[in-house]
């Protein structure tokens, strides 16, 4: 009997062992299966996995919304300005429900002051099926709860090809993806180094112009969706539970109407919401920001300059309005101070990688953390204009390239200062290691040769192999090259080329 006893607890124990390989291997596979949207703007997993890895009861405020508010608030650019703790919780294409149960789990996390959510929501009719990938985005990122299954248990019965099982264990939905993993899904953790707080970057502007639609006539959708009016007053009801204040928010958007602004205002009133319209003359005034150069696609999404513009007159409205506490300088977020530095270095590195203009590219190039490597081959017929000249004489830089323009220059500039210059009818190759350990070689050879340049940093080449300028952009607090360029300088206007 005994015998039998130990024999069956062996076999028990065995058995354990094996479904726990089993559901690590499942787990590993599931993070590796799962899609992951490396891109900066509308990365959905470092926006929603990322909330659950912020400390608890260190985040005042929510935004819930689309992709206008992804790219539309800048939950770093108030903490500069206001010592607000904001996280954006918006997803691209994010509906009530999504928004819903985000934050029924947020207010478990974090002691919220005030919620703001995308007035546009109410007037999403909702396809669950048309629409399953958006709810993946966000429920795949959920941590498993109560609160989730629920959310699954709304997704299934409101859709009609819905699988129950596929959102708890995602493995079972994404199987099929192993012809397109890459690099990114192997990595083997979410964690987050430095947190943006969930806003979404994106650096070039649109020119084309674009104007609010607020003649009065309906254009669209104009009715509140009996869909999001049911999850949006669930949203009201819970903000008013915890004791939350509830904004209603829409930021500059061509396809903005009257008739959206009455009902969203009327909705508002209703259910004891403040509502923020930065459509009307007077809140869009307020923020300086202007349509042909503030946004990326004619209107309709800002860029992360005019979303700058938009949140430092929302700080300061919300601190005011509802004297949110100002964190700056309290040591429990130290942590905030390295993610604003971290936005910083992503800034300064989205403006240079957008930035056309050879005078103005010159300027931006003056950082005490960049080591700029530049090679020029000889062109007989180079004429640089003088603000060019006048460009590289700012940053420390001595040759005249007008004096002999078939030779070939080199030069390398680390920290502000020129480490390296030179130019003659031939050039060897010259090899430079930063005080930091980073080794570059520059080369470039006379128009008879063939007009031969490179610049390689480490193992990797990153010149664009060009007559005129070429430019390589090192930056020594992110670790790796920002940018590479060429600018014909014999043309009268040079203009990057990428």
């Amino acid at each position: 009997m005994k015998k039998w006893g130990r024999a069956t607890a062996g076999h028990i124990i065995e058995l354990a062992i094996i479904c726990m390989i089993f559901a690590l291997i499942f787990h590993r596979l599931t993070i590796i299966f799962k899609v992951k949207q490396p891109n900066q703007v509308y990365n959905v997993v470092k926006t929603v996995a990322g909330f659950y890895q912020e400390p608890r009861q260190t985040i005042d405020v929510v935004f819930l919304g689309s992709s206008h508010i992804v790219v539309g608030a800048s939950p770093l650019c108030m903490w500069r300005e206001n010592g607000i703790s904001s996280y954006s919780l918006a997803t691209p294409v994010q509906s009530t429900l999504s928004a819903y149960y985000l934050l029924r789990d947020a207010v478990k996390y974090q002691n919220l002051r005030v919620v703001l959510i995308e007035s546009s929501l109410l007037f999403k009719e909702e396809d669950i099926d048309s629409r399953e990938e958006t709810y993946r985005w966000v429920l795949d990122n959920m941590p498993f709860s109560m609160n989730k299954l629920q959310a699954v248990a709304d997704i299934i019965k409101r859709g009609e090809n819905q699988s129950f099982i596929s959102y708890i264990f995602p493995l079972l939905r994404y199987h099929d993806r192993w012809a397109y993993l890459n690099a990114q899904d192997l990595q083997s953790s979410l964690a987050l180094e430095h947190s943006l707080k969930g806003v979404g970057l994106q650096w070039r502007s649109s020119s084309d112009d674009a104007i609010v639609n607020n003649d009065g006539i309906c254009k669209g959708n104009c009715s509140i969706a009996a869909f999001s009016d049911d999850y949006m007053s669930r949203i009201a009801e819970l903000c008013a539970e915890h004791g939350i204040q509830l904004v209603l928010i829409q930021p500059p958007y061509s396809g903005w109407q009257a008739e959206q602004h009455k009902q969203a205002a009327d909705w508002a009133a209703a259910h004891q919401a403040t509502y923020l319209d930065y459509n009307t003359a007077e809140n869009l005034a307020a923020t300086g920001i202007v349509f042909n150069s503030d946004f990326v696609d004619s209107g309709k999404h800002l860029n992360t300059l005019g979303a700058e513009k938009l949140s430092i007159p929302l700080g300061s409205y919300l601190a005011n309005t509802f004297s949110l506490p100002d964190h700056r300088g309290d040591a429990a977020y130290a942590a905030w101070d390295a993610d604003y530095a971290y936005y910083g270095q992503l800034k300064r590195a989205g403006i240079l990688a957008v930035t056309t203009s050879l005078p103005d590219y010159l300027a931006l190039l003056a950082e005490p953390d960049y080591i700029v490597a530049i090679s020029a081959a000889g062109d007989a017929s180079t004429s640089p204009s003088d603000e060019t000249i006048a460009g590289l004489r700012a940053l420390g830089l001595g040759a005249d390239l007008r004096e002999h323009p078939s030779w070939p220059y080199l030069a390398i500039i680390d920290g502000q200062e020129v480490v390296y210059e030179d130019t003659a009818e031939k050039l060897p190759t010259y090899q430079y290691t930063s005080s930091t350990g980073i080794d570059l070689a520059i080369t470039c050879g006379a128009s008879e040769a063939g007009s031969t340049t490179s610049i390689r940093v480490g193992r990797s080449e990153y010149a664009r192999q060009q007559g005129g300028l070429n430019i390589v952009v090192y930056d020594k607090s992110m670790g790796k090259v920002i940018d590479s360029v060429h600018f014909d300088i014999a043309a009268p206007d040079p203009i990057a080329q990428r």
